[in-house]
C-alpha cells in the first residue's frame, strides 16, 4: 500500500505534503549493494559523542555532544576545541552508567544567526537529570530520572561557550528510568520545537495520550500558553482541545525514537528502535499513530516479543513506516537525514545507519518507482557503533563512533586514477575537481 493511501485512510494526509520518496511504501529486505562512497576520519579525542548538529551561521564549525553533558565544537579541519561550548556535567546524569543517560540532543534556533531575530543565539539541549534535580512538569515523582529541555544563550564576547548564567529551563518530565528517555530535539521551519520522548522502557504508555512517554512533541520555545509558562502549545498540534490529551504531542506510538530530523520542507522523519525484529523509520504526521506496543515496524507485535502479519484485531489507524529492516541487517537504526552533500548519487536521499552493523543505509530521492532501504557501498563503510549522523551547514554528513570518540565524514568514493595517485603511480595534470581525490 502507498503511504499516501495510508495517511489519507487515517485522515492524516490532508495537512502534510509527503516527500516523493515515500508517495511508494515498500516493505522490503535491505538491498545489499547501492550508491558507492566511502567514510574518511575527520575528528577524534571525543568521549561518547551522540549527537552531531551545525549552527547554520557560516562558521563550517560542527557541535558535537558528548553524553557525559559537554558540548564540543569541532572546526572544519577537524580540529577540536579544548573549552566545550556547553559543559552541563555539573546536573547531568551522564555519570550513570548506562548507554542512555545523560546529553541527549541538541539544536540551535533557526535564527541563531539573524541579528536582531526573537531566536538569536539561542542553543537548546534535552538532558537527562536524577530525579531530585527539580519539579516535574509532567510524570509521577517516583521514577528515576528526569528529561529536561534547556535554553541557552551564546556568550556575547566569545562565539564558541555559551553563556552559564542565561540556562533557562523549558520543561521538565519524570522518566521511569535511564532506557528510552528524553531524545532528540530538532526544529523546523516555523521555529517550532520536536522532542522525542522514549518509552521509558514500559509498553503501556505509547497508546495513552495522558503521558509524554513514547511521544513526539513540539512546541514554542518562545511561546509561553503552556502550564507552566515557559514554552508555548502551537494552536496547530492535533490535540489541542482534546479531552484528557496533552497538548504537547504531536505523534505517538513509539518505541525509542531516539533521532529524530526534518528536511527543508519541514517533512518529519523518525528512527524507532526495535523490541526484538524490526528497525524502522517512520514519515511523521500531526496526530499519526505509529502502532506500539500493538505493532512493530509494519508486523503485529505479539506478547512474546515475535512478530507476524496476522494483524486481526489491532486498533485502525496504525501507520506504517516509510521502510524497515530485521535483525539480519542491523539492531538500532540510528537516523540522520536529507542529504545533500557531495556524493551525487546521494543527492536528496534520506539516510540512515545502524548501531549495531554499523551499516550506512539509504532511501533513494524519486518517484518514478517502487524504492526499498539500499546500503552504501564502499571499501571502509562501517561505522561501528554508530550514535548519530548529522550534516554541516552545506550538506556533507558526518557519523559519530560512540565507543571510540571518532567523527567519520562521508566521502565519494576513490576512482581507480585516485588510488593510483595515492600510491604515487599517477600524476595528472589537469586540476582537481571539487568532491574528487
Amino acid at each position: 500500500m502507498r503511504i499516501s493511501s495510508l495517511l489519507a485512510s487515517c485522515g492524516l494526509l490532508v495537512s502534510v505534503a509527503v516527500p516523493a520518496f515515500a508517495q511508494q511504501r515498500p516493505i522490503a529486505r535491505v538491498t545489499p549493494i547501492g550508491a558507492a562512497a566511502d567514510v574518511a576520519l575527520f575528528a577524534q579525542g571525543l568521549v561518547k559523542p551522540n549527537a552531531i548538529v551545525s549552527a547554520f551561521d557560516g562558521s563550517g564549525r560542527l557541535f558535537v555532544a558528548e553524553v557525559a553533558g559537554y558540548v564540543r565544537v569541532v572546526n572544519s579541519n577537524g580540529s577540536v576545541n579544548a573549552t566545550p561550548f556547553l559543559d552541563a556535567y555539573s546536573y547531568s546524569a551522564g555519570s550513570i552508567p548506562r548507554v542512555d543517560a545523560g546529553l541527549k540532543g541538541i539544536a540551535f534556533h533557526p535564527d541563531f544567526a539573524v541579528s536582531g531575530a526573537p531566536g538569536e543565539g539561542l542553543f537548546y539541549a534535552a538532558i537527562e537529570e536524577r530525579n531530585s534535580a527539580g519539579t516535574p512538569d509532567f510524570g509521577p515523582t517516583t521514577h528515576d530520572l528526569q528529561g529536561v529541555v534547556y535554553e541557552y544563550q551564546i556568550d556575547s564576547g566569545n562565539p564558541n561557550i555559551v553563556d552559564p548564567s542565561s540556562r533557562r529551563e523549558l520543561m521538565r518530565v519524570n522518566i521511569p528510568n535511564a532506557v528510552h528517555s528524553i531524545n532528540a530535539i530538532a526544529f523546523d521551519s516555523s521555529d517550532q520545537l520536536y522532542i522525542s520522548m522514549g518509552n521509558g522502557n514500559q509498553r503501556s504508555t505509547q497508546q495513552n495520550l495522558n503521558n509524554l512517554w513514547g511521544k513526539i512533541l513540539r512546541v514554542d520555545p518562545l511561546g509561553s500558553n503552556s502550564a507552566n509558562g515557559e514554552y508555548g502549545i502551537p494552536a496547530s498540534n492535533p490535540f489541542v482541545g482534546t479531552p484528557g490529551a496533552l497538548e504537547e504531542i504531536y505523534a505517538s506510538g513509539f518505541r525509542n525514537a531516539w533521532k529524530i530530523a526534518l528536511d527543508e520542507n519541514d517533512n518529519l522523519y523518525a528512527g524507532d528502535v526495535g523490541e526484538n525484529t524490526i528497525e524502522e523509520v517512520d514519515v511523521v504526521v500531526a496526530g499519526g499513530n505509529y502502532g506500539f506496543p500493538h505493532k512493530e515496524g509494519s508486523f503485529k507485535l505479539n506478547n512474546d516479543n515475535t512478530v507476524s502479519t496476522d494483524l486481526t484485531g489491532l486498533p485502525p489507524g496504525l501507520i506504517d513506516p516509510l521502510v524497515e529492516y530485521d535483525r539480519d541487517d542491523g539492531r538500532s537504526v540510528t537516523l540522520g537525514g536529507v542529504y545533500n552533500g557531495s556524493v551525487g548519487q546521494l543527492s536528496d536521499a534520506l539516510l540512515f545507519s545502524d548501531w549495531g552493523s554499523g551499516a550506512l543505509y539509504y532511501v533513494p530521492a524519486g518517484d518514478d518507482e517502487m524504492y526499498r532501504v539500499q546500503r552504501l557501498n564502499g571499501t571502509s563503510l562501517t561505522v561501528p557503533f554508530a550514535a548519530s549522523l548529522g550534516f554541516d551547514e552545506v550538506g556533507e554528513a558526518y557519523i559519530a563512533s560512540y565507543y571510540s570518540g571518532q567523527i567519520y565524514r562521508l566521502v565519494p568514493e576513490p576512482t581507480l586514477l585516485c588510488v593510483l595517485a595515492g600510491l604515487g603511480l599517477f600524476v595528472s595534470s589537469r586540476p582537481r575537481r571539487t568532491g574528487r581525490c
